[in-house]
C-alpha cells in the first residue's frame, strides 16, 4: 500500500451521519470531491462505498484495478481541521501474491496523478509513503 497524506478543514471530521458503519467513518464528501476530480484526470471510478474505518473508491486507470482508500484523523477533536490519507492499494489474485506479480510500485502513474490533484487543490503538507 502506498499512501498520500495531506492536510485540510475543507471535509467534515465532526458532522457523523446516520448511514455511517462506524462514528469515525468520515470521508463521504472526500469521496465525492475526489471522484469528479479524478474522472477529470482520466481515472475511470468503478464504485464509491464506505468501509468501517472510512469511504473507498474502487477505480481502473491505464489498465490496472485500484482500491482508493480515504479516512481523516482530526487534529483538534470537534475541528474539522486534521490530517486525511489516500491510500492506494492494488488487488492482487492469490497467484500473483504467490508469485510477487503485479505489485504495487512506487512508479505507478496514478499516484502521481493523485497526487497531482492534491496538490492543485492546495491542501497542505502533501506527503507520499509506503506503508
Amino acid at each position: 500500500m502506498k499512501e498520500i497524506t495531506f492536510e485540510t478543514d475543507v471535509f467534515t471530521l465532526t458532522e457523523e451521519k446516520d448511514n455511517f458503519i462506524n462514528p469515525c467513518c468520515f470521508g463521504e464528501d472526500a469521496a465525492d470531491w475526489f471522484k469528479p476530480q479524478m474522472e477529470s484526470a482520466g481515472i475511470e471510478v468503478l464504485d464509491t462505498y464506505q468501509e468501517d474505518w472510512g469511504w473507498e473508491i474502487s477505480c481502473s486507470f491505464k489498465g490496472n484495478k485500484y482500491f482508493i482508500g480515504l479516512g481523516g484523523t482530526p487534529e483538534t477533536e470537534g475541528k474539522n481541521n486534521g490530517e486525511w490519507r489516500v491510500m492506494v492499494t492494488k488487488p492482487r489474485s492469490i497467484v500473483q501474491v504467490l508469485t510477487g506479480k503485479n505489485k504495487l510500485s512506487d512508479e505507478e502513474s496514478i499516484l502521481g496523478v493523485l497526487s497531482g490533484i492534491i496538490t492543485k487543490a492546495g491542501f497542505s503538507n502533501v506527503s507520499t509513503c509506503s506503508a
